[in-house]
């Protein structure tokens, strides 16, 4: 048995490290002065887009626990993310803002060099400068890694060190790959993930030594004081690999992650899939990002509220780079056939996986409608510049070469549009939240009680503390026995929400809570809107 094996696996081996031989022998490692001013333009203007969108707020309580540790400069508690800490606290120091703001505009910063950076990958592999232009156009305007660029979270920070780590790696510099690794580890542990993909595109000894090497250097001498967080905390590796797997939760969320987040490029990115599969030097990549799929979803989806693919959307980017060049020489391809039908199939089922996914068709918005309209016209789209791009004689057809043109124009700004609305539509509704929170604490009663959802609980305890777990709010979770993992917080909690209505304290809503409205009525509270909140005041006050 194993002699039967073994000669297969080193067949495996070898095939493994001849394609990357390809892939590496096919890029392009010097820059003209042109590719230097086109990064740096990128960057200049992915950094005025997501500064001009960044508010002074954060979007959500782990944020918040993460600034005020910056601030205190105490990064003990949830250590797990060391590597966040150090540069939001050099952000904070260097930035004349406070410090909600300047965490937030560290994250666009990080953005903005992971857009211009995935321009020079793509320059690198495809080795044109149109197409890496638009691979970074598909990232600046990809919903998940923009909303994640604008708002201080864990998650661009994490993926630019891993960009940053794959670049130097296809240049042969496993020092500062495995260094900028070993930083990406610090910042969130499921950066280890991304393992196979640099054994993928470079599958030899000597580097893979020199990487290995430092990586474990660096990351036991950063960790051995706080390995336990790493490992066992709440999200550390062996704990969260513990949690159970629900495989329809993680596919519905990666679904929706990349229908929401890539939307009209969608067919781009599946005519990029099938390049990389058609033409061997590309395969060794195609393994990587595949292996980093892989072990990021069996592995890291355990949690619904964490984008732990967000390196490989920012990776399906550079691939949709690839379909577009492919796109755009197609005429000179044999097999033109199957990037027509491969990516119209894939996308009509997606838009049909859409459509049926719907609770309530009757319920759908306008809004939901528009967006499964626009999906379907770009799959035409996308089939009618194929067959008339396949029938051009030459790529002189000025016509056909408008049409294209107009239409990645009109997909681009779409999908920009929906992006950067959206935002637009969230940053006010942050802005309120905080204003009603820095109100309450100055217009209620001293004896009140704050009740909400563990974000908004941490938010308002933020704003108004600078602290977390003050005492001075009750999270709603734990009334409806959902938010806490024992059965005496929950019976705590009861406990004090039962002593407030029985005390006929002033109680604070920070959200709309139907059943605990309900019984505020009940023991004779009236109850009012006061921006964002509501105000409960028994009748005899």
């Amino acid at each position: 048995m194993i002699g039967k094996i073994v000669p297969k696996l080193t067949r495996a081996t070898q095939t493994i490290v001849e394609s990357s031989d390809l892939f590496l022998n096919h890029l392009t490692t010097t820059y003209p002065t042109k590719s230097i001013l086109i990064t740096l333009t990128i960057f200049i203007i992915s950094f005025t887009v997501f500064s001009s969108f960044t508010p002074n707020a954060l979007i959500n309580g782990d944020a918040a626990v993460y600034v005020q540790q910056m601030e205190e400069q105490n990064f003990s508690p949830r250590s797990i993310h060391l590597g966040y800490y150090l540069l939001g606290y050099l952000a904070i120091k260097a930035l004349p803002l406070p410090s909600d703001h300047a965490v937030n505009i560290l994250n666009g910063f990080l953005g903005a060099l992971s857009v211009a950076l995935m321009y020079l990958m793509a320059y690198t592999i495809i080795g044109t400068h149109t197409t890496a232009i638009l691979a970074s156009v598909f990232l600046l305007t990809n919903s998940i890694f923009v909303i994640n660029s604008v708002y201080a979270e864990v998650y661009v920070p994490r993926t630019f060190f891993l960009l940053t780590a794959t670049y130097f790696w296809l240049l042969n510099r496993p020092l500062i790959t495995a260094t900028s690794l070993a930083f990406s580890f610090l910042i969130s542990p499921s950066s280890i993930f991304a393992l196979p993909l640099f054994v993928a595109i470079r599958p030899r000894w000597k580097p893979l030594l020199k990487f290995g090497i430092t990586i474990l250097m660096i990351v036991i001498i950063a960790l051995l004081p706080r390995y336990n967080d790493y490992l066992f905390g709440g999200r550390g590796l062996l704990r969260a690999t513990g949690e159970p797997v629900a495989l329809r939760m993680a596919t519905d969320k990666e679904y929706r992650e990349v229908y929401e987040g890539f939307f009209l490029y969608i067919p781009f990115i599946l005519a990029g899939i099938v390049r990389i599969w058609t033409a061997k030097h590309l395969r060794s990549l195609g393994i990587g990002i595949l292996a980093l799929w892989f072990f990021s979803f069996i592995i890291g989806e355990r949690f619904g509220d964490v984008p732990v693919q967000l390196p490989t959307y920012a990776l399906l980017c550079l691939v949709g780079g690839l379909g577009l060049h492919v796109f755009l020489t197609i005429s000179h391809i044999r097999k033109t056939a199957i990037y027509l039908w491969f990516p119209l199939s894939v996308s009509l089922l997606m838009l049909f996986w859409a459509i049926i996914a719907m609770p309530n068709y009757q319920a759908v918005s306008f809004t939901t409608t528009m967006k499964l309209v626009a999906f379907a016209g770009t799959i035409l789209l996308y089939a009618v510049l194929v067959v008339l791009w396949t029938k051009a004689t030459c790529a002189n057809n000025r016509a056909v070469a408008i049409a294209t043109f107009g239409v990645l124009t009109l997909v681009a700004s779409t999908n920009a549009y929906r992006t950067y609305h959206h935002i637009a539509q969230i940053n006010p509704k942050l802005i309120a939240c905080r204003d009603t929170d820095i109100e309450i604490s100055r217009i209620a009663d001293p004896n009140y009680l704050v009740v909400g959802g563990w974000g908004a609980g941490i938010l308002f305890e933020h704003y108004i503390f600078r602290d977390s777990y003050t005492g001075r709010w009750l999270n709603a979770g734990l009334l409806s026995r959902q938010g806490g993992r024992s059965k005496t917080q929950c019976e705590e909690a009861i406990k004090k929400w039962e002593q407030a209505l029985a005390a006929k304290r002033e109680i604070w809503l920070l959200e709309d809570l139907p059943n605990l409205v309900n019984e505020l009525h009940e023991h004779g509270y009236a109850i009012e809107k006061f921006r964002t909140a509501l105000r409960a005041t028994p009748h005899s006050s």
